[in-house]
């Protein structure tokens, strides 16, 4: 899996970050920045022609490499539209791995 963020996501309070996961509610974005748990992290997914906002209830962030982390939490109050934007960004992060 690579390790590069594609900035699909921008963080309100500074920072990028691209997600890896989802799967209903529970996701794992590669982050430019790194959350404590318990925090909610609130962010705007850009898909397709779409900018939506959303919160992310920080379960662990996990340092990949320098600068980047893989922040693992569930989404808060998410629609069905948030939903299904995470997880057609996770399926084409799945795409892109099984064809590199």
């Amino acid at each position: 899996m690579s390790t590069e963020i594609t900035d699909t996501i921008t963080w309100n309070e500074g920072g990028a970050a691209s997600v890896r996961t989802a799967r209903e509610i529970e996701v794992v974005v590669r982050s430019s920045v790194p959350y404590p748990p318990g925090k909610p992290a609130g962010g705007t997914l850009r898909h397709d022609t779409q900018s939506l906002a959303f919160t992310l209830k920080v379960a662990r962030s996990q340092k990949v490499s320098e600068g980047l982390w893989d922040v693992r939490g569930r989404l808060l109050d998410a629609t069905v539209a948030v939903r299904a934007a995470f997880a057609a960004q996770s399926a084409r992060v799945a795409e892109l791995t099984v064809t590199e």
